[in-house]
């Protein structure tokens, strides 16, 4: 029961994320190279489920501006990818295109073409904004050089496509993992 009241928190963000993704995307039913646009649109709800738990197993941290502002930005990458990502949805509509047909086909429709702009280069700032994060945690105490390193690499190598800054996962494991040694030590 101990462990239910210490990390209840993380259940509630991952339960309202997924509240507000089934609500805000229940109207989008795409298929082909629209579907692979939907997908990479559901990172913004993950997204904030990394920010919640980064700030919730940092109490010291909230206390600091840039802290927020790291986590303010990479989140706006992320409601920028999603929003490219749903216009070039829109673009294509029902249509079951495969990806040369998108290619073919798509450059004539509204939103397609700014679509991908708008969501590449959101993917690009979420990967800068990802690695501005980490550098804020590693200058704030709260994580170790070697998290820092992990972190970055990850941004740097995971596609920014799939999840733009995929190493902010990793700044949320290795701060719950501190935090746990923390109550721990506390325990003791």
């Amino acid at each position: 029961m101990t462990f239910v009241r210490r990390w209840w928190p993380i259940v509630a963000f991952i339960a309202v994320a997924i509240a507000l993704q089934t609500i805000l995307l229940r109207d989008y039913d795409a298929h082909g190279h629209a579907a692979g646009h939907l997908g990479s649109a559901q990172a913004v709800f993950v997204g904030s489920v990394l920010i919640g738990i980064i700030l919730w197993s940092t109490p010291s941290a909230r206390r600091y501006l840039d802290v927020w502002i790291a986590c303010g930005a990479w989140f706006a990458a992320l409601v920028g990818v999603a929003i490219g990502n749903l216009r070039v949805v829109d673009a294509i509509g029902g249509a079951d295109w495969s990806d040369e047909q998108a290619d073919a086909l798509g450059a004539g429709l509204r939103g397609f073409e700014s679509g991908h702009d708008l969501a590449e280069i959101s993917s690009w700032l979420g990967v800068a904004a990802a690695i501005v994060l980490t550098i804020v945690l590693l200058f704030r105490g709260q994580i170790g050089r070697g998290v820092t390193i992990g972190a970055v690499l990850v941004s740097l190598v995971f596609p920014p496509w799939m999840f733009p800054g995929a190493g902010v996962l990793v700044l949320a494991i290795a701060l719950c993992v501190t935090r746990s040694r923390r109550l721990h030590a506390t325990r003791t």
